[in-house]
């Protein structure tokens, strides 16, 4: 007879200064009419955490009322006690009007405190957006940029992005569609698809980081940089890397496992970029048995490298390079490099490191190519030579 492993009872303790929250159950909910992104917002909220605070929303009747107080003359709080509950309308606690109720709390925000969720890493995007737009105007980071006499050109690309933002589109579908319910159903399906990614992220892409990465660090001069060096199958963990849960680091070598292609991103200058990428191809050159073929300095730092199409250089309009990459999703005809991580780790260390250069260098004069640092016409080099 097998024995049962009996459970001591625990007490509970319970916090009597600490408030229960108790959800409320939802009959009806009501929305201003024609719901901008705030009001979506609440609804996203609301129906996303259901059990914590709205039970019996999805099957809630839903009403629009013009902005300002219930037009039947009651309060917002006497309604809640019928199984109402106004979003961003009624003047009651969802909702942020009249101006100077909230000045820094848009009804979205409200709505988070009451769930308990406003430090929810996985929201902080979507919330901090919303109460942007809310607050501030849609077109709130260009006008900034432009009091600020920042170039034209930066503050027209901002404008840009505002103008193809989710709070554009859902202007366009206010547009297109004539029903409140229609743009509200719309604006939730925008907007649950970016919390899913959310969740992806800081869950998935997260987990794998923090159990596959590792994390160094370069320094150069009084600059330090942190590394992050990866072999894994998701594609986000670049991206992971640059958060602070991931480390805040500058560059990140990420090799995919499957098809060996490497990738390196990060928040670096376009010209580190190169002088990392001149030593790659010269290394992989020399992995290949290629070392006797002639190149110079700007067959090094071209997009395409025929000698070497392994490593790719993408330049944007400005002809800067923002990531040095071997294959991809685009270009699965591309070899994978033949260097080992650890050969590329040295690559972007000493690009890195400005300062490094060859002990037999004289430092007044180059000695060409009786020097190891001659192939790979490092921008120190070329100074050295007095060619820059």
């Amino acid at each position: 007879m097998s024995k049962e492993r009996i459970m001591p009872l625990v007490a509970k303790k319970i916090d009597f200064n600490k408030e229960e929250k108790i959800p409320f159950l939802v009959k009806k909910i009501v929305f201003h009419e024609h719901p901008d992104l705030d009001c979506i917002g609440c609804y996203f909220l609301a129906r996303t955490y259901s059990q914590i605070g709205f039970l019996g929303i999805e099957q809630a009747k839903i009403e629009f009322w013009p902005q300002g107080p219930p037009p039947d003359g009651r309060t917002a709080e006497e309604h809640e006690k019928e199984g109402t509950i106004c979003f961003d309308v009624g003047e009651g606690r969802f909702d942020h009007h009249p101006h100077g109720k909230c000045l820094d709390k848009c009804a979205t925000d409200l709505v988070a405190e009451f769930l308990g969720v406003s430090d929810d890493i996985k929201l902080s995007r979507i919330l901090g957006y919303i109460r942007m737009h809310d607050l501030e105007g849609p077109s709130s980071i260009s006008r900034r940029l432009r009091n600020q006499g920042l170039p034209e050109e930066i503050v027209r690309k901002v404008s840009l992005l505002e103008d193809s933002s989710l709070a554009a589109l859902l202007t366009a579908i206010h547009k297109q569609k004539n029903s409140n319910r229609q743009i509200l159903e719309e604006g939730y399906s925008q907007l649950m698809a970016l919390y899913n990614q959310q969740i992806y992220f800081w869950t998935e892409v997260k987990e794998e980081f923090q159990k596959k990465a590792q994390v160094w660090q370069v320094s150069s001069g009084d600059k330090i940089y942190r590394i992050a060096t990866i072999e894994s199958n998701i594609h986000d963990v670049g991206s992971f890397s640059r958060t602070k849960e991931g480390g805040a680091c500058n560059v990140c070598i990420h090799r995919e496992s499957k098809s060996g292609y490497v990738y390196i991103t990060g928040t670096i200058f376009s010209a580190q970029f190169l002088e990392i990428a001149k030593i790659l191809r010269v290394l992989e050159l020399k992995k290949r048995g290629m070392v006797d073929e002639t190149f110079g300095p700007f067959s090094l730092t071209e997009s395409r490298f025929n000698l070497c199409p392994v490593w790719y250089l993408p330049r944007n309009k400005e002809g800067e390079v923002f990531m040095i990459m071997n294959g991809g999703e685009k270009a699965k005809n591309v070899e994978p490099t033949v260097l080992p991580l650890k050969t590329i780790e040295g690559a972007v260390a000493w690009g890195l490191k400005e300062e490094v250069l060859s002990e037999s260098c004289p430092r007044d004069c180059c000695l060409l190519e009786e020097c190891g640092f001659y192939p790979y016409f490092l921008t120190r080099c070329q100074k050295i030579r007095g060619f820059l």
